[in-house]
């Protein structure tokens, strides 16, 4: 509306400026309609008859002819006129530029919420398509993941359903082991051999510088089901004083060294195979070092007595003598290692009565075979595994 005002503002200041410079030309009816002819004395046609009629150019003339008659005054007056008519052509085309830059910018402003609204909608549709795409997608995963809780509801079971025939399995395995333990060893103890030996005094007891001296007659025999190999045996004469050295500890030492020696695969060529129903019997000399007959009867006595006899170092009268023995062996059919070992007392005794008498081991004496005995030693015996 604003734009309008404008323009008819700048029209009725054309017009006004135009009554302004122009405020006497107006053409008569006659002069109007008076045609271009020659006058009546044959004179050339004046200015009047020879301008077009009704032209702009014609009025124009006779107002410069009429204005050039005018004085300063009415110049000044035309010039302002002229002043004012331009700065109102300026007024009406500024107008018209903005009425024509207001209309081209409300155009582009139509054209750009045109393309607005066409984007808003485009995105509108967009985002309504990835709404349905991520519902879907939701969808899709709430299905996923009830069918993923529905296989590890299923996995669980069957690792419940694994673990219960894994322990049974593992329950089994244990019964078959046992049971092929309580095998083996039924086995073992149906087919494995049995050692044993026999002793007896085979000759006098004589004491002299280098100690006592004996030989024992051994018959060892295998009373069991199968052949005992890698056998080894060993013995040991020695004097004692209130049992010590323990008898009970010597055997042990001496079942240690001959397993020991059973136990190497490499010393199979020394060892001894014993069949059964074998009695293989052999005389073994045996031997009391001088150092053992004085450790029994001087040593240990005054280590556990030391003020009893001060002037006299062998107050000890007698010292029992002990034989330990032990013969290490192993069956063929099976990594198993057994022993029996033996610990006897030596004594002599009374041929007629059967007493034991006192055995003073003092250089120079010599014990009849006939008043020797081997006993087991009380509270021992044999050891056998």
């Amino acid at each position: 509306m604003k734009e309008q005002h404008g323009e008819e503002d700048a029209a009725a200041s054309t017009d006004a400026s135009q009554k302004i410079l122009f405020p006497s030309v107006e053409c008569s009816a006659q002069d109007q309609e008076t045609p271009d002819t020659p006058g009546p004395q044959g004179d050339e046609p004046n200015v009047k008859t020879r301008l077009p009629k009704n032209t702009w150019k014609r009025k124009v003339r006779r107002y410069v002819l009429k204005l050039s008659k005018e004085g300063p005054d009415r110049h000044i007056e035309l010039l302002l006129a002229l002043v004012i008519s331009f700065f109102a052509y300026m007024q009406w085309h500024t107008a018209k530029s903005n009425n024509e830059s207001a209309t081209q910018q409300t155009d582009q402003l139509i054209a750009a919420a045109k393309i607005s609204a066409l984007a808003a909608k485009e995105n509108a549709a967009t985002a309504q398509s990835f709404a349905d795409s991520a519902a879907r997608i939701n969808t899709g995963i709430g299905n996923a993941v009830d069918k993923l809780n529905a296989q590890v509801a299923t996995t669980s079971d069957l690792a419940v359903a694994a673990g219960k025939q894994a322990d049974q399995a593992l329950v089994q395995s244990h019964a078959a082991q046992q049971q092929s333990v309580i095998s083996a060893n039924q086995l073992e103890l149906s087919q494995r051999p049995w050692v044993s030996a026999n002793f007896s005094v085979a000759s006098p007891l004589v004491f002299d510088q280098d100690g006592g001296h004996v030989s024992i007659f051994v018959v060892i025999k295998n009373t069991g089901h199968s052949p005992a190999v890698r056998g080894f045996y060993d013995f040991k004469l020695y004097p004692t004083f209130l049992r010590l050295p323990d008898p009970v500890e010597e055997r042990e030492t001496i079942c240690k060294n001959v397993e020991g020696q059973s136990a190497l695969q490499n010393n199979v060529k020394f060892s001894q195979t014993f069949f059964v129903d074998d009695n293989i019997g052999s005389n073994i000399g045996l031997t009391m070092s001088p150092e053992q007959i004085k450790n029994a009867m001087v040593d240990i006595p005054e280590s556990l007595f030391p003020n009893s006899h001060p002037n006299n170092k062998n107050w000890v009268e007698w010292a029992p003598i002990v034989l330990v023995s032990c013969i290490a062996y192993r069956p063929f059919f099976a990594d198993k290692q057994y022993h029996t070992g033996y610990i006897f007392s030596l004594d002599r005794v009374d041929p007629k009565s059967g007493n034991i008498l006192m055995l003073k081991p003092t250089v120079g004496t010599s014990i009849p075979a006939n008043e020797l005995r081997l006993s087991y030693l009380f509270g021992t015996g044999t050891d056998a595994d």
